[in-house]
């Protein structure tokens, strides 16, 4: 029950915190993050509920976890963040400053035109990207609203 208690209060102030930031860019310190990789597929795959039900192993508490897109090498590396006395971490994403934006998905072309604006504004405000764009699918926000997605783009920065 705390747990839950715990979760819910998690939500609901991520959900408060999305209300006001009214799709700006923000900076912010985010901690080291320890990724497990859930599967990979082709960059110009489109993702279905098919392709997410055939992966078996599905990451634990699914759908209280973000979901991490990592593009590497031609490939989407969909991972899941993960403590690391529990498994090994596939990828880590180091702590430090980072320059992210939160919006709302109903078409996919929005998350390609959302990635190009933050490159656009990080060479605009002349950050240097210490990492790639980070694209993280909050699974428990989207609840809120039924006709869209949420999301967040995130990309360390100096």
């Amino acid at each position: 029950m705390k747990l839950l208690e715990q979760f819910i209060h998690k939500v609901l102030k991520e959900h408060h915190n999305l209300t006001q930031q009214d799709n700006e860019y923000q900076i912010g310190l985010l901690g080291t993050r320890h990724l497990k990789l859930w599967f990979a597929f082709e960059n110009d795959q489109e993702l279905t509920a098919r392709d997410l039900f055939e992966q078996r192993l599905a990451p634990p508490q699914l759908f209280e976890n973000d979901l991490h897109y990592l593009s590497d090498s031609g490939q989407v590396k969909l991972c899941y963040e993960t403590t690391v006395m529990t498994d090994t971490a596939d990828y880590i994403l180091e702590e430090g400053s980072y320059l992210y934006k939160h919006f709302s998905v109903t078409e996919d072309d929005v998350i390609e035109h959302e990635i190009q604006q933050l490159e656009r504004y990080a060479a605009e405000q002349q950050y240097e990207c210490l990492s790639k764009i980070i694209l993280v699918e909050k699974s428990y926000l989207s609840m809120f609203d039924n006709n869209k997605l949420q999301y967040e783009i995130q990309v360390k920065v100096k």
